[in-house]
């Protein structure tokens, strides 16, 4: 498809690899991202770029591209629960209600929430 595709594109111009894990019955499709030389501060740029253009495919799709797993210099570059979908109210409401002091995962879910 046209997400791994573009995936692939971006990591070829960028001398990285990408593999692809997909569960076809639910849509859910799992990107790695590696490289054959060390990992460097410069590749967390192409790396956020890459994820900002599959997130603004997945979105034009009618999906959400979420970073699961990443360091976190590069989650700190990126919109990790993907971009806002107008539901951020709603999820600061349940936040509230089930976490009211907020000490579960504080500031590492949608929003910062």
């Amino acid at each position: 498809g046209g997400l791994y595709q573009l995936a692939e594109d971006c990591c070829q111009k960028s001398a990285l690899g990408c593999g692809l894990i997909a569960h076809f019955s639910n849509g859910h499709i799992s990107f790695v991202f590696y490289q054959d030389t060390p990992f460097e501060a410069a590749h967390l740029d192409t790396l956020a770029g890459i994820i900002g253009e599959l997130q603004q495919a997945a979105t034009a799709c009618g999906g959400v591209l979420v970073v699961e797993h990443a360091p976190v210099a590069l989650k700190s570059r990126v919109a990790v629960w993907g971009p806002d979908r107008g539901d951020l109210p709603i999820m600061r409401l349940l936040k509230k209600q089930f976490d009211p002091d907020g000490i579960l995962n504080a500031g590492r879910f949608i929003g910062g929430i």
